[in-house]
């Protein structure tokens, strides 16, 4: 990399170190002398309550991808491992080891004669 191109990319990242400096110095300014943001960040952040309030938990849900997306990716993935263990069917996996089993004996049958 050469020096301008050093001297460049260093005055970006100031610059946008500046911005956020700004940005920071007015959220701090608001918190000293705002008493309605100070407030906010406290019911928000930490929980406080006033005198008499009733408090509600709020409740995180994790939410995941839709269904339609897993199955994309799953027969993407892999065939004979994604049908077995991925599939939406709790009897795959049994129903795999059958037919192993049962070529298994077929082919052990046909060699034994």
């Amino acid at each position: 990399m050469t020096l301008e191109a050093t001297q460049k990319v260093l005055a970006e990242k100031v610059d946008s170190l500046r911005v956020e400096n700004e940005r920071l110095k007015a959220e701090n300014k608001a918190l000293v002398d705002d008493p309605i943001q100070v407030e906010r960040e406290a019911r928000d952040n930490y929980g406080y309550t006033k005198e008499g309030e009733t408090t509600y938990k709020k409740y995180k849900f994790n939410i995941s991808e839709p269904e339609s997306d897993k199955e994309g990716r799953s027969a993407k993935s892999g065939g004979l491992e994604a049908f077995l263990f991925e599939g939406p069917f709790p009897w795959q996996v049994p129903l795999g080891l059958i037919v192993i089993a049962s070529l298994f004996l077929l082919v052990s049958y046909k060699y034994e004669r």
